[in-house]
């Protein structure tokens, strides 16, 4: 695999429940790519022909998906499961006509019975977790036999522009956090004993008036840098600003570009 224990800079599991719940208030508000990314993951069932009776929503967020799922299997039980309890307060909001059921849950350590799930999905939830073998063990844990993960995530390719801006001006500094490449993700899902894995990825780049619109974006859409590895002091203030400087030298026609890989993957469960 690409990324081995020694390079992988751990993110804060604690950092990361705390942005989320700060952020849920907002969230809606920024969230336009996830939105897009969600509805073409969803858009992708169509070409799988399952009616699952139970349902995991796994990083729920404040519900968008969630209620899609709803109106796509009527007769299915969706639950909605997040780590931060300020997510499912909106998502109980939003799909107030219909709600799901909401629980706080660690994608690591699912609190739902082995063999209770005919579908996980997950969209764009993957990508915090420190242990994505421990987590993909446990959807295998939690789906029935025949059971669906359906799922997108970010690849190594998100957020370059802040990488390489960052580089230039301070070079040993963790600034952006690590992703899993599609070949790293597909080998997983093999050795967490999944089948018929498909795994692809396509490039989305968003375009942003400024640097400083971007950065407060990300701050909450709670996708700040929460690794372990990222220096305990502030960023010094002319640090900030000379990368400013360079991430502007890559500006384009429609603002500075912000780029996503999204990674699109399905496999099934066996028993």
């Amino acid at each position: 695999m690409q990324m081995t224990e020694k390079q992988i800079h751990y993110l804060d599991k604690q950092k990361t429940r705390n942005a989320f719940h700060n952020a849920a208030m907002e969230y809606d508000s920024v969230t336009a790519m996830q939105r897009d990314v969600g509805d073409r993951l969803l858009s992708r069932l169509d070409f799988v022909q399952q009616e699952p009776e139970v349902i995991a929503d796994i990083g729920a967020g404040t519900g968008v998906a969630t209620g899609k799922l709803i109106r796509r299997y009527p007769n299915a039980s969706v639950m909605a499961l997040d780590i931060a309890q300020g997510m499912l307060h909106i998502n109980k909001r939003n799909n107030a006509d219909n709600p799901p059921v909401c629980g706080v849950a660690d994608m690591h350590n699912i609190p739902l019975r082995s063999e209770s799930v005919g579908m996980v999905f997950s969209n764009l939830a993957m990508q915090w977790s420190n242990d994505l073998l421990q987590v993909l063990n446990e959807y295998q844990r939690i789906l029935s036999a025949g059971g669906l993960l359906h799922f997108a995530t970010f690849g190594p390719q998100t957020l370059n522009e802040f990488k390489r801006s960052w580089h230039k001006i301070d070079p040993q500094g963790s600034h952006v956090n690590q992703f899993y490449s599609v070949g790293d993700i597909g080998d997983l899902l093999i050795e967490a004993g999944f089948r018929d894995v498909v795994v692809d990825c396509e490039i989305i780049t968003l375009h942003y008036p400024d640097v400083v619109r971007v950065m407060r974006e990300l701050k909450t859409l709670g996708a700040s840098n929460r690794t372990h590895g990222r220096a305990r002091m502030l960023t010094g203030k002319d640090k900030m600003r000379q990368m400013i400087a360079e991430y502007e030298n890559l500006r384009e026609d429609g603002g500075v570009p912000v780029t996503y890989e999204v990674i699109y993957g399905h496999a099934w469960s066996i028993r």
